[in-house]
């Protein structure tokens, strides 16, 4: 971590202090970007609205930001550590990493309170590191959305892959494998031969092995995120990933331009060349202990028993609602709102 502590908390204060009652006006807009105002969770106090806004800085592929925030909001030089960081970070003396913090908010005002170890995996990959083949199964409620939603959001702020993210459910229309390697193409910047076969399956199995036969020639390597809603898919579609699946894994030029990822329940999705078992990974349902780290994260500073009881409280009312399992996640990220909410009133 760049910043101490208490380095983190004085930056903190002056944010806080410079934007006063401006928080989504133009001065704050001026020094974190409209990107940041549009993504900072609602109903924040002052103080941990500038919290929020140092750690969205922190964890930037650059340094840029931060280093603005510093010269903006300390022009007296106050923070002497701290400008000699700045110093060293505008020199090069240094490397910028960033904080690396987990997202808690995904997608926005969303509640991300899970899947700790499966976060740092797609770290791995979006850094250019990490599995060339992954997949990630869980049955419906159980956030392959959310886990879209945030490969999108990191793969976005490494910068080493384009994210292509498809939520695929059947429309009954045998060209969606035409659309899908389309969709690729355009991603990669290539241009592919196309499959003139009338059978999808076959078709499918074509139009992959010509878009991996040319996307190792790509400048914008693509991270290709397939989330199957359903089980049944149109004709090719599986036959389409199964080959990808296959290239990825077996042609190291190919590996350095595309990555793949494919959500799924995968005990009703036969799917061939899936990649090993270290790199499949499960969605859980999540318990009371990631509610309670999330809760400690969102709003830190108290006792660890009052994240506990408060945790305990949102699972036992989301378990006394009996939802469907297509419901209980979206009904424990209202509780958790709720929850957070509460414990921002109280700090």
């Amino acid at each position: 971590m760049l910043l101490t502590d208490e380095q983190h908390k004085q930056v903190v204060y002056l944010i806080t202090e410079h934007l006063g009652e401006a928080r989504y006006g133009r001065i704050a807009r001026d020094l974190f970007g409209p990107e940041a105002l549009r993504a900072v969770p609602a109903g924040l106090n002052p103080h941990n609205h500038a919290k929020w806004l140092l750690d969205w800085a922190l964890g930037l592929p650059t340094a840029d930001i931060f280093v603005n925030v510093v010269l903006q909001v300390d022009a007296a030089g106050e923070l002497t550590k701290v400008h000699q960081l700045v110093n060293q970070l505008r020199a090069g003396q240094i490397d910028w990493a960033g904080l690396g913090i987990d997202e808690l908010w995904m997608p926005a005002e969303w509640p991300f309170a899970d899947r700790e170890p499966l976060r740092t995996h797609l770290g791995d990959i979006a850094r250019g590191d990490g599995p060339t083949a992954s997949t990630i199964d869980g049955p419906a409620g159980h956030g392959k959305r959310t886990m879209c939603a945030y490969i999108d959001h990191c793969a976005r702020r490494h910068g080493v892959f384009t994210p292509v993210v498809e939520h695929l459910q059947r429309l009954h229309d045998n060209r969606m494998v035409d659309y899908l390697a389309d969709q690729l193409r355009l991603k990669l910047g290539v241009v592919v031969p196309p499959a003139i076969d009338p059978e999808p399956e076959r078709r499918a199995v074509t139009l992959a092995a010509n878009l991996g036969s040319f996307a190792v020639h790509s400048r914008t390597p693509v991270w290709f995120v397939a989330n199957l809603v359903e089980p049944e898919q149109d004709a090719g579609v599986l036959k389409f990933l199964g080959e990808l699946l296959r290239q990825v894994q077996t042609t190291p030029l190919l590996a350095k331009k595309l990555r793949i990822t494919v959500l799924a329940d995968f005990a009703a999705v036969a799917l061939e060349n899936l990649p090993g078992i270290n790199s499949r990974y499960t969605l859980a349902e999540i318990s009371e202990a990631e509610v309670a780290g999330w809760l400690a994260a969102a709003v830190p500073g108290k006792d660890e028993a009052y994240y506990r009881h408060t945790a305990d409280q949102v699972i036992s009312h989301v378990a006394a609602l009996a939802p469907t399992p297509r419901m209980r996640l979206r009904l424990l990220a209202q509780k958790c709102v709720d929850a957070h909410r509460v414990l921002l009133q109280e700090a």
